[in-house]
C-alpha cells in the first residue's frame, strides 16, 4: 500500500536545520555575486546622469564611481578564492557601508539634503533585500547602518548649517520607511524560501515512498521469474534422464508397442495394452477431435510436431502431453512419441499468472497515485473517470489516422487510459486554501495552482528514474507536465508549442478541459455538449492541437453518450 503524505497547508514540518541553513547559505554565496556585478554596472550607468546634470563634478564623481567599481572588482576575486558564508556576508555589508559614504560624499558636494543622490542609498538597501536571501534581522541592521553612514557624514559636514535640518528630517522620514520596507520584504522572501523547501522535501519523501514501492514491486517480479527459471531448469534436467512415452501405432488407431513408461505413467498394466484402441486413453471430451485432427495431419505431412492433448490416467486424473509423430517406413503404422508436458503447463499458467498480477499491480499503482488527488478534492473521482473515458476515445480515433497508425498501437491506448488520470497528481503539493477555494483564483493563487504539473511531473520524473526502460510512468510523466501547455505556446509550465507538445499531454489537455467545461463546479454550472463544442472549435489551433478538435468531432457522439453513462456530480 502507498503511503498517504499531508501534504496540506495546515500541516508545519520543521526542516532539518543544516539543510536549510546550509541552502540558505549557499544562496547567499552564488547571489553576492550577483550583487556585485550590479552595483558596478549601476554606479558606472549613473555617471550618464551626472554628465547630464552636473557636469561641473563630473569627473570627480567619475573617479569615486571608478574607484568603488575598481573595489568590487577585487572583492569578486577575492570571493572566487574565499567563497564561505561568512566571508561573503560580511565583505557585501563592508562594500554596502563603503559605497553608502560614496554616495553621502556626492550628495555632500551636491549642495547637502536637497540633491536626489539619497535614493541611491535607498536603491541599495532594497537591493539586498530583494536579492540576498537575508533575514529579518540582517536586513535591519544593514539598514540601520546605512542610514547611519549617511547621517553621520551629512551632518558632520553641515554641522552648522540650520537650513540643512528640514531637509535632512524629510529624508530620513523616507530612509526609516525603507529600512520597514526592505524588512517586510526579507521577511517574506524568507518566509517563500521556506514554504518551497517544505514543498521540495515533501515532494522528495513522496517520489522515495513510490520509488521504494516500484522498486518491491519489480524485486517480486524478478524473484517469480527466477523461480520460474529454475524450475524450468529442474524441469529439463529431469526430463534430459527419464524416457518418453513412445506408442508404436496402426493405422486404425490399434496400439501395437508401448514402452513401460507409457504404461506406468497412465497406470496400465503393461500386458493389457497392446490391441488395445490408443484413443481410449485420450480424455474422453476430446476423443473425437484429437482422433481426427492426428490422422489427418500423419496423411497429409507424413509427420505432426507439438501437437498437444490430453491423457487419461486409470486413476481419472489427466496428462498435459506434446505429441511428435510420423508415418512408419512402408506405411505400416505410426511412431508417437509423447512428452508429458504437465510441470511445464503448470508453469505456464504460473506465469501467466503472474503477469496478471504485475498487470494489475500496475493498474493499482496507476490508480494509488492518482487517488492521492482524490483524497484532497472530492470533485475528482468522476473527473478521473470521465478523464480516462475520454483519452482513450481520442487515442482510438488517431489510431485510425494513417499518420497516426506506427504511433499509437493497442499497449499506447492502454497506456494512456491508465496514465491520463495522473494528469493532476502534483495538486497534492497545492494548499488547500488555494485547492479547495470556492470560487476564481486570484493572480497570486493562479500562481501557485500553476505549480501542480510541475510538482506533478517532477514526482513521476523521480520515480521513472528508478526503473529500467520506458514504462507507463514515462507517459505519465509527460502528461503531468504538459497537459496545460497550448498549442500556441501560451501554457505553462514549459510554453511549448505546436508539435514540440507530446501527443498524450494534447490529447488530454482537450479531454480535461471538455470535463470541466461540461461539469458543474461552485463558481459555475455545467455547461452544455454544445456550448463545450462551441470553445473548443474556438480553440482550434491556439489552445488545442488541430488534429486532437478534428478526432473530437469525429467522435463527439462518443463523447455525450459516455458524458451521460458516468455521473457527473
Amino acid at each position: 500500500m502507498v503511503k498517504q503524505f499531508p501534504l496540506n497547508s495546515r500541516t508545519r514540518l520543521t526542516p532539518p536545520a543544516d539543510s536549510y541553513g546550509r541552502e540558505t547559505r549557499q544562496l547567499f554565496v552564488d547571489r553576492v555575486v550577483i550583487v556585485f556585478w550590479l552595483a558596478i554596472i549601476l554606479f558606472l550607468f549613473f555617471s550618464v546622469l551626472d554628465f547630464i546634470l552636473y557636469k561641473q563634478v563630473f569627473l570627480r564623481f567619475l573617479s569615486w564611481r571608478i574607484t568603488f567599481s575598481l573595489f568590487l572588482l577585487g572583492c569578486l576575486v577575492l570571493l572566487k578564492h574565499y567563497d564561505s558564508y561568512y566571508f561573503s556576508k560580511y565583505l557585501c555589508f563592508a562594500c554596502c557601508l563603503f559605497g553608502d559614504a560614496i554616495i553621502t560624499a556626492m550628495i555632500v558636494n551636491m549642495g547637502a539634503c536637497g540633491q536626489g543622490y539619497y535614493m541611491g542609498i535607498v536603491l541599495m538597501m532594497i537591493g539586498l533585500a530583494g536579492i540576498l536571501p537575508l533575514s529579518t534581522k540582517d536586513s535591519l541592521i544593514a539598514g540601520i547602518f546605512l542610514y547611519a553612514v549617511y547621517a553621520f557624514v551629512l551632518l558632520f559636514h553641515n554641522l552648522k548649517s540650520v537650513n540643512i535640518y528640514p531637509m535632512f528630517f524629510n529624508n530620513s522620514f523616507f530612509f526609516i520607511s525603507f529600512i520597514m520596507v526592505s524588512s517586510v520584504l526579507s521577511y517574506e522572501n524568507s518566509k517563500r524560501r521556506f514554504r518551497e523547501f517544505m514543498v521540495r522535501q515533501n515532494i522528495a519523501a513522496l517520489a522515495g515512498e513510490l520509488s521504494r514501492y516500484s522498486n518491491g514491486l519489480k524485486k517480486e517480479v524478478d524473484k517469480r521469474m527466477i523461480k520460474i527459471e529454475e524450475s524450468e531448469i529442474r524441469y529439463q534436467e529431469l526430463y534430459n534422464h527419464i524416457h518418453d512415452l513412445l506408442v508404436l501405432i496402426d493405422k486404425q488407431g490399434i496400439i501395437m508397442m508401448a514402452n513401460s513408461f507409457f504404461c506406468r505413467q497412465l497406470g496400465l498394466i503393461p500386458e493389457d495394452v497392446p490391441g488395445s484402441f490408443f484413443f481410449n486413453y485420450v480424455c474422453r471430451e476430446t476423443q473425437d477431435t484429437v482422433k481426427s485432427q492426428l490422422f489427418h495431419r500423419l496423411c497429409q505431412n507424413g509427420v505432426i510436431k507439438g501437437s498437444e492433448f490430453h491423457l487419461a490416467r486409470t486413476d481419472g486424473q489427466c496428462l498435459d502431453v506434446e505429441c511428435n509423430g510420423k508415418v512408419m517406413a512402408e506405411e505400416a503404422g505410426y511412431q508417437l512419441v509423447i512428452r508429458d508436458v504437465t510441470i511445464r503447463k503448470k508453469m505456464e499458467e504460473a506465469l501467466k499468472h503472474s503477469q496478471e498480477q504485475v498487470g494489475q499491480a500496475r493498474v493499482a499503482t496507476i490508480l494509488g497515485l492518482a487517488k492521492l488527488a482524490e483524497y484532497r478534492d472530492e470533485d475528482t473521482g468522476d473527473h478521473l473517470e470521465r478523464m480516462r473515458e475520454y483519452s482513450r476515445i481520442l487515442a482510438m480515433e488517431l489510431a485510425e489516422w494513417p499518420e497516426y497508425q506506427d504511433h499509437i498501437t493497442e499497449n499506447y491506448i492502454e497506456d494512456i487510459y491508465l496514465s491520463s488520470i495522473l494528469h493532476d497528481i502534483g495538486k497534492v503539493g497545492i494548499p488547500d486554501d488555494v485547492l479547495l477555494k470556492p470560487g476564481p483564483l486570484n493572480e497570486k493563487e493562479y500562481d501557485i495552482m500553476k505549480n501542480h504539473s510541475r510538482f506533478g511531473g517532477d514526482a513521476l520524473s523521480a520515480v521513472e528514474k528508478q526503473t529500467e526502460g520506458r514504462s507507463f510512468l514515462t507517459l505519465g510523466k509527460e502528461i503531468a507536465y504538459y497537459h496545460h501547455e497550448k498549442w500556441d505556446g501560451t501554457g505553462y509550465p514549459a510554453g511549448l508549442k505546436n508539435g514540440r507538445i507530446p501527443l498524450s499531454a494534447t490529447i488530454v489537455a482537450l479531454a480535461d478541459v471538455y470535463d470541466a467545461l461540461t461539469s458543474k463546479r461552485c463558481y459555475k454550472p455545467a455547461f452544455s455538449h454544445d456550448k463545450a463544442k462551441k470553445i473548443i472549435i474556438e480553440g482550434r489551433g491556439t489552445h488545442f492541437a488541430p488534429d486532437i478538435v478534428d478526432a473530437f468531432l469525429a467522435r463527439e457522439e462518443l463523447f455525450k453518450r459516455t458524458r451521460k453513462e458516468v455521473l457527473i456530480n
